[in-house]
């Protein structure tokens, strides 16, 4: 007979690995805890099993059913709960939210529901609404393009911080890319930059995050050695691990766009981890972000060979077209989510982006 203390050994296990390899020993947690029958660790089992979904490398979706007894439990206050537990379910609000978000398995009617109950908890126990207006401001992004969440963006940005705010370096990281994906680069990268001189990190999200975001616009701006050293930490941060395609995959975008095709080919033939996405939406941007590659690289050597994921080289033509496929019959799946045709237009956009100023890599 499992103990209780053996149960909670299991859950020091999980909190000891890097939040992108959790999911197994959460299993393992959740299916003892739920073996000993007691609620309170059952509450700490689903809690940490939805956050290991949410942060592991694929089926983000699976955290909906975790977290909703979360939620259940909190807001049915029984005798054991305990004020570190509703801490936990008003913070895993965002993380929940922003993963679900990029699967277009969850319905839009899914998301308002979280959104609202978001709302209706962070009120309930005393915390102002800018999270909610920050992850209202995500849905939108997804769901109907940067510039259509304008409104949604100023909403956020003129409440002042609290508690339940992201780090001072995620915060930024969230606002530069909305600036970045607005045209709105001066303020982008003199936000990033700024970010990077003063935040005191700590998370394992950051710096990485910020200097990536900030590359384009550093690069736009004429920063230049500014985004030769964000280039080089974030590739270097990233290379290798597959939870951080989305920053690997905007640096191989911006490194084709900016005179280091080679270094964009290198990074997408050195990434084995194809068949790895934290959620399908990373999966759609890495594949268009390829196919762009591959479009530049045959517009200099059409018969290049490539080596795209675990597979054997193949014509980078061929590979053009496999992606490029993919990525759009992704992108028309959010869409038929969405009611809208944003992911499919952020698809053709990357496919088809234009040169930026020339990175210096020596």
């Amino acid at each position: 007979m499992i103990s209780e203390d053996d149960v909670w050994d299991l859950y020091d296990e999980v909190d000891a690995l890097p939040l992108h390899e959790r999911v197994s020993a959460a299993q393992r947690f959740h299916s003892a805890a739920t073996a000993l029958g007691d609620p309170a660790l059952m509450f700490w089992a689903d809690a940490e099993l939805a956050s290991a979904w949410c942060f592991g490398p694929t089926a983000s979706a699976n955290a909906v059913p975790h977290f909703a007894a979360c939620v259940r439990a909190m807001e049915q206050q029984p005798a054991w709960w305990e004020g570190s537990m509703t801490l936990r379910v008003l913070w895993d609000y965002k993380s929940t939210l922003e993963t679900v978000a990029y699967e277009p398995s969850v319905s839009l009617a899914v998301l308002e529901d979280l959104l609202g109950s978001m709302e209706r908890n962070y009120r309930r126990f005393g915390h102002s609404t800018r999270s909610v207006l920050m992850m209202t401001h995500l849905i939108r992004t997804i769901t109907h393009g940067a510039a259509a969440a304008d409104g949604a963006f100023r909403a956020w940005t003129a409440m002042p911080r609290d508690p339940m705010a992201d780090c001072e370096g995620c915060e930024p990281t969230r606002i530069a890319e909305h600036l970045s994906a607005t045209e709105r680069y001066e303020e982008a990268a003199t936000l990033a930059q700024r970010t990077v001189d003063d935040a005191r990190f700590h998370c394992p999200e950051q710096p990485l995050n910020i200097l990536a975001t900030g590359l384009e616009p550093f690069l736009r701006t004429g920063r230049d050695a500014q985004a030769t050293t964000a280039y080089r930490t974030a590739v270097r941060i990233a290379s290798g691990r597959a939870d951080e395609v989305g920053v690997l995959g905007g640096c191989v975008q911006v490194a084709a766009r900016a005179g280091q095709l080679d270094r964009a080919l290198a990074l997408v033939e050195g990434r084995r981890h194809e068949d790895r996405f934290p959620t399908t939406y990373s999966r759609m941007i890495w594949q268009a972000t390829v196919a762009l590659v591959l479009r530049l690289v045959a517009e200099r050597d059409p018969d290049r060979m490539v080596r795209v994921g675990p597979g054997e080289a193949e014509p980078g033509a061929e590979a053009r077209r496999r992606l490029e496929r993919s990525a759009r019959e992704l992108a028309a799946t959010f869409d038929q989510r969405n009611g809208t045709a944003a992911s499919s237009d952020l698809v053709q956009k990357l496919i088809e982006a234009g040169q930026l100023p020339t990175l210096q890599l020596g």
